[in-house]
């Protein structure tokens, strides 16, 4: 009942979006860098050609192999040919991509919550926050490619949690099912279009299973499945990997006006400014704060506030988890 009552609420908030702003994912970088590109990629699988260059962004430049692009990723050109033959508007190929995975990412966060035995109406309330929260509509609507992390950051952590658990009907053959779940899971998740949200995943879920090995719920007999979700990830992935590896193995890539982020590290952690502007004018990391914001405001969006909120989540979980073991 509930999780029906939240999928009408993502669908219904969604289809509010595309009726009150047509095509609303279509800005920013998916309408002037990635759009252009996936058409030419999804057209050239179309015709049985790899998408392996274009000549229409920046004088030529690699397609497939990149990965940016997504287009060794099932997704991208199913999107593409619901937007072309279902709707005939190869443009909406990029609404089509974000709306699909949204509304996936809705049931792969409900699993995860109800599978740590979350209330069903708190885990639907907390779905749909997952959804259709700011930063999932805001980057989103710039870079499709966040979208799946809405999808595969609770799955995958979903299929490892089962792993994990001693249930009396968590047996032998379904932790098999989740093994390969998982690991297809965490294997695709790479051709979806961003590496770096991939590289963050598997370090969040490193730190999430040393979390469950200090509190003692991950055993020994855990590290064989463990190990097979990752080597399914591994050979999933490596057919773009590899390749991709290749391409930006020499690549350099350059910051802002400023040296580097060592400049920002205090406000990172501490979001105030110690002395007035007026007096020592700041300058922060690729001026993410103007000599003239007193306050450092982008600092508490991104900065000191979730650092800390973070640490001290943590130190408390391993507080709770010491005191279960020594109780």
């Amino acid at each position: 009942m509930w999780s029906l009552v939240g999928f009408v609420l993502v669908i219904g908030t969604l289809a509010w979006l595309e009726w009150r702003t047509p095509l609303f994912f279509f800005e920013d970088d998916n309408f002037a860098i990635f759009l252009p590109a996936m058409l030419e990629g999804c057209r050239n699988w179309q015709h049985g050609t790899l998408p392996m260059w274009t000549s229409r962004q920046f004088l030529g430049m690699p397609l497939a192999e990149t990965g940016v692009f997504a287009l060794t990723y099932p997704g991208t050109l199913a999107s593409y040919l619901v937007a072309d033959k279902l709707f005939g508007k190869p443009t909406a190929m990029i609404d089509v991509f974000c709306v699909v995975h949204l509304t996936a990412g809705y049931f792969a966060m409900l699993a995860l919550l109800r599978a740590r035995r979350i209330a069903p109406p708190l885990a639907a309330a907390g779905a749909v926050c997952w959804s259709l929260s700011g930063f999932a509509l805001i980057a989103g609507r710039s870079w499709y490619y966040m979208t799946p992390v809405f999808v595969y950051v609770p799955l995958v952590f979903w299929c490892c949690e089962r792993l994990l658990c001693d249930a009396p009907g968590c047996r032998p053959h379904h932790r098999l099912c989740f093994v390969f779940m998982g690991g297809a899971a965490l294997g695709v998740f790479f051709h979806a279009g961003n590496a770096q949200m991939w590289l963050f995943t598997c370090q969040m879920l490193a730190v999430w299973l040393a979390a469950n090995w200090w509190c003692k719920r991950l055993r020994r007999e855990h590290l064989l499945p463990l190990m097979q979700l990752g080597l399914i990830a591994g050979v999933i992935a490596a057919p773009l990997l590899l390749p991709q590896l290749e391409v930006v193995r020499h690549a350099s890539r350059p910051g802002g006006p400023s040296e580097g982020i060592l400049d920002g590290l205090f406000q990172m952690f501490i979001p105030i400014q110690p002395i007035p502007a007026r007096l020592a004018p700041y300058h922060g990391p690729s001026d993410w704060a103007a000599p003239s914001d007193g306050t450092l405001a982008r600092f508490y969006f991104a900065g000191g506030v979730f650092h800390w909120a973070w640490l001290i989540g943590t130190a408390l979980l391993a507080a709770r988890c010491v005191r279960r073991g020594t109780g």
